[in-house]
């Protein structure tokens, strides 16, 4: 009985009255196994020990149709997002250029303007603006400010308000001469 108590320790059985019970709360290895299944009869095939899985494993989920669809939308919003935030940088950034250079060709312009005017070529702006204002039909009217310049035929368009009606005058700007009339 000694023999088959030490044998039955060492393949994880458990002796009853019954008849022999394998226990299955504790790993065993592959040897044990082949020995139960073989009745005690030992081979030599050396085998690898194999362990129970743990109770707090779980097994790993199936990848689902589900789960990729939403993995991939997922994937795909991150990439809308990526390529919006590129998207608005780049055009801040060419913005931003092109309002640097149109300031730069408006400074060019009225450095130029500048120098014509200390040169006696063109009236200065603010004479233009006094003379316009003090003749009969435009002193009556409102001078809404911020002039513009046509730099290629060197004219000013300078904007008045008759009652809710913009008015356009044009002003040659090399003689101070009125040149045009917008309604």
């Amino acid at each position: 009985m000694s023999v088959a108590i030490s044998v039955a320790a060492a393949m994880d059985v458990q002796l009853s009255d019954a008849g022999p019970m394998v226990r299955t709360d504790r790993a065993r290895s592959s040897a044990v196994e082949h020995t139960l299944h073989t009745g005690g009869v030992t081979g030599s095939i050396p085998v690898a020990p194999t362990m129970a899985q743990a109770p707090w494993r779980k097994s790993r989920p199936a990848i689902t149709a589900p789960f990729i669809a939403y993995s991939m939308r997922l994937r795909y919003e991150m990439a809308m997002i990526r390529t919006l935030t590129l998207s608005i940088g780049c055009a801040l950034l060419l913005s931003v250029g092109g309002t640097a250079a149109a300031r730069d060709g408006r400074n060019r312009i009225q450095d130029n303007l500048r120098e014509a005017a200390a040169q006696g070529q063109v009236v200065p702006l603010n004479r233009i603006v006094a003379d316009v204002r003090s003749r009969p039909p435009y002193s009556d009217m409102t001078y809404l400010g911020g002039p513009q310049f046509d730099a290629g035929r060197m004219i000013y368009a300078l904007k008045f308000m008759d009652g809710s009606q913009v008015v356009v005058v044009y002003v040659d700007a090399r003689t101070g001469r009125i040149v045009g009339r917008k309604p």
